[in-house]
């Protein structure tokens, strides 16, 4: 690293999400006159700590002329265990586009950076990768019509606004005919962005009345029916989305309407305050010959999906394994661009990791910890899924500062544990949702599998009886009574909800056909699965099977698979590059640099480019300029890289 101008502490860091929770920050100062290096690592906005193990050596350091240059070695996997929170540490350097942070000190005292930081992407293994060329494309902007950011009734969070807005197609091109987005980035106005916590982009496949272009939907927490397809989801510091030279992403075919749910915070409340913020699309002139997808993994987003995390725990995880029977509906092997993970404020590390025939794969993302104020789509290290593989979510969260349960939910102030990947090519099956009885409800469950109903269903298990008087009850939604099967199974209720809940009812509601005795033995059929397929029980008035025995729910699209998920773990880490051995001494001596000088100013860029990569590469330094000063990135790194990795 070359700093012009400079003479204080100076920092680089691979990070996870371009924040600090999770990075690994390798810190150049003088100390006793003497120049050390220096291997932190952050856990929050705080002062990162010094490393366990020190997994770095210094190659050279210096000030000339008021200019600071360094290099330093690192192992490509240095194997540095877990954080007392229970997150990783370490980073193995990858063929990838990471994240990294730089920051500079005005001492060398290690404090406080102030202003002068930033970030970047960069492959410290092959350097630069050229961008994908959209090549000629017609752009459609996609900006909410000015709407005042604001909560409206029935919602009563004021720090949460949730505003739709309804886009027609048509008005910027020929929806009824086949489109692929090439790139898909957000649109954000500088003096609201600070409120903007994420969107979706969503197509409908169904308009409900009332839709129309530049529409506002001022409460809508809940999606408008009939409109459930992800195309891109953006959160505090994401990207924008690019495909390679030859996918793209469908839209058209005579869907029409797009919504943008946009989820603003504001903490404190601010009033009269308006947005235009939105979302660009870039379609291509030419179509591809392979169409893209967004998987959406839902491993619990409301009240009624998991029971509430416990207060005042450090570790408290939550878990959903997508089978090898939803990734065998899949027409073939997928390619991962990339992912991203969402949850809220007591999120504390989030993984997806691939496992094949019972054996683990690798992650879809390296994020040792997760950040609320920086959620991106990162480039997913394992590239592959194939049919028959399974994905494990996990979500892991800190609730050590509540002092009472966190419910899952919308709200900043709930949880969530979900997250999407883009990949190609698209497949027939990619919503995965847990649907997993939860704990404080088996009992309940539990007694209406193996108790008889009352009156007219004395004959028949509670459960039948419930399904019959209660259906919104037995879907878990609360209770409704009155309401029952003979009540939603008719068009033009069950027209409504048949996307979401589509074995509620069975297919003669299509003609409202349905007798009483084809609901009850629609009932039969649903209770007993359950029953004996999620509880383990018998259905009254079979007995037999009376103690629970819950297997994990997830569904495939809309079919659900019972299973029972096999714990895999992941391999023993291997240690990659020695730094107390003779091929580090040997870089080391031959990376003796000459004298810095200072890099001459150039426009700002977002990154170095291009990062060295070998020897030839090392006064071949670009220069990044911030305000006051201009900062020349020597990734030394790289090369210490590339050599020990033995």
């Amino acid at each position: 690293m070359q700093v012009a101008n400079h003479n204080a502490w100076s920092a680089l860091a691979i990070s996870g999400n371009g924040g600090m929770k999770g990075a690994r920050e390798i810190v150049v100062r003088k100390e006793n006159d003497a120049y050390v290096a220096e291997d932190r690592y952050s856990l929050s906005y705080s002062q990162p700590e010094l490393s366990p193990t020190q997994d770095v050596k210094l190659i050279f350091a210096k000030n000339e002329g008021g200019h600071t240059s360094w290099a330093v070695l690192l192992p490509m996997n240095a194997c540095k265990g877990m954080s007392n929170k229970g997150t990783p540490m370490n980073y193995e350097i990858l063929d990838i586009r990471q994240k990294m942070l730089w920051a500079l000190g005005s001492t060398h005292s290690f404090g406080y950076h102030g202003s002068t930081r930033g970030s970047f992407e960069a492959n410290l293994i092959s350097g630069p990768v050229p961008e994908p060329s959209i090549g000629e494309n017609t752009v459609v902007d996609l900006r909410m019509p000015n709407v005042t950011v604001e909560t409206s009734p029935p919602a009563t969070d004021l720090n949460n606004p949730y505003i739709c807005g309804v886009f027609d197609l048509n008005e910027y091109v020929d929806s009824s005919q086949k489109l692929q987005a090439v790139k898909i980035e957000p649109v954000l106005n500088p003096d609201t962005e600070k409120y903007c916590h994420h969107m979706l982009l969503i197509v409908c496949d169904s308009a409900p009345d009332g839709f129309a272009h530049n529409k506002v939907i001022k409460e809508c927490m809940g999606m408008p029916e009939g409109c459930y397809s992800v195309k891109y989801p953006w959160a505090v510091g994401s990207l924008p989305l690019e495909f390679p030279e030859n996918v793209g992403m469908p839209f058209g075919m005579g869907k029409r309407w797009l919504v943008i749910q946009f989820h603003y915070y504001m903490n404190p409340v601010v009033s009269g305050v308006k947005d235009n913020s939105g979302i660009r699309i870039h379609f291509a002139k030419t179509l591809r010959p392979v169409n893209a997808g967004m998987a959406f993994l839902n491993g619990g987003a409301n009240e009624d999906s998991r029971d509430p995390l416990p207060a005042g725990k450090s570790v408290v995880v939550a878990n959903m394994t997508v089978p090898a029977q939803c990734t065998n509906k899949w027409d073939s092997d997928v390619t991962v661009l990339s992912s991203i993970y969402h949850g809220h404020l007591v999120g504390m590390y989030f993984d997806i990791s691939v496992r094949r025939n019972n054996e683990y794969v690798g992650s879809l993302r390296y994020e040792n910890g997760y950040d609320f104020q920086h959620q991106s789509l990162q480039e997913s290290p394992t590239k592959t899924i194939k049919k028959g593989d399974e994905l494990h979510l996990h979500c892991q969260y800190d609730t050590s500062t509540k002092t009472s349960p966190v419910k899952f939910g919308d709200f900043t102030d709930t949880e969530m544990c979900v997250a999407f990947f883009a990949y190609y090519p698209a497949q027939p099956v990619e919503d995965f949702s847990y649907q997993t009885l939860q704990p404080s409800r088996v009992g309940l469950y539990s007694s209406s599998c193996l108790s008889a109903g009352t009156g007219e269903y004395s004959s028949h298990s509670s459960c039948i009886q419930v399904y019959m008087e209660d259906v919104v009850q037995w879907l878990g939604f609360g209770s409704n009574a009155g309401f029952g099967a003979e009540q939603l199974c008719v068009p033009a209720t069950f027209s409504q909800y048949a996307n979401q809940v589509p074995f509620a009812c069975p297919t003669c509601w299509q003609d409202n056909s349905c007798t009483k005795a084809a609901l009850i033995q629609h009932g039969t059929e649903m209770c007993g699965y359950n029953c004996r397929e999620t509880l383990g029980l018998s259905l009254y008035p079979d007995t037999s099977d009376t103690t629970p025995n819950v297997k994990e729910t997830v569904y495939c699209g809309d079919e659900g698979v019972n299973f029972v998920p096999v714990v895999v773990h992941p391999p023993q880490c291997q240690h990659r590059g020695i730094l107390d051995s003779q091929a580090a001494r040997d870089i080391i001596t031959s990376l003796q640099a000459p004298s810095p000088q200072a890099p001459s100013p150039q426009a700002p860029s977002p990154m170095p480019s291009p990062l060295p990569t070998s020897n030839a590469d090392v006064d071949g330094v670009p220069s990044l300029q911030s305000g006051s000063f201009s900062t020349a990135f020597f990734l030394a790194i790289v090369l210490g890289l590339h050599f020990l990795d033995k």
